[in-house]
């Protein structure tokens, strides 16, 4: 695997990251909103359309037409890397399988050497 695709793999990791702590704080401020705003009888209840599901399977594609998205979320399972984003009422979803890593490292004077790291695939 070469460096920018895992340099590419932690900026997105800590990007969500940082989308995951803002999310948590806005759903904690919009249920304090909602608390205070007593219910209101005979509201009429306006639903959302459906939201469209657009499974992207190239990475370039995926990443022009989610630029800007305001909700982004991921999951690993099984060596599968999801990312989801929704824009324009649109869930677009990725999937790639992560390649197999081995690192093999020794301690050394207090500091660890890797002696060999191997990929299964370097797509």
């Amino acid at each position: 695997m070469s460096s920018d695709k895992v340099d590419v793999i932690d900026l997105i990791i800590n990007v969500l990251r940082e989308h995951e702590k803002t999310l948590d704080e806005l759903v904690g401020r919009l249920e304090e909103v909602l608390d205070r705003i007593p219910a209101a009888e005979g509201r009429e209840v306006v639903e959302r359309p459906p939201t469209i599901r657009v499974e992207v399977h190239d990475w370039r594609e995926f990443r022009s037409r989610c630029r800007g998205a305001p909700v982004v979320a991921f999951e690993v399972e099984d060596r599968t890397l999801s990312i989801y984003a929704v824009k324009g009422g649109m869930i677009y979803t990725y999937s790639e399988v992560l390649p197999e890593m081995k690192v093999r490292m020794r301690k050394a004077d207090g500091h660890y050497v890797v002696e060999e790291f191997s990929v299964d695939s370097l797509e």
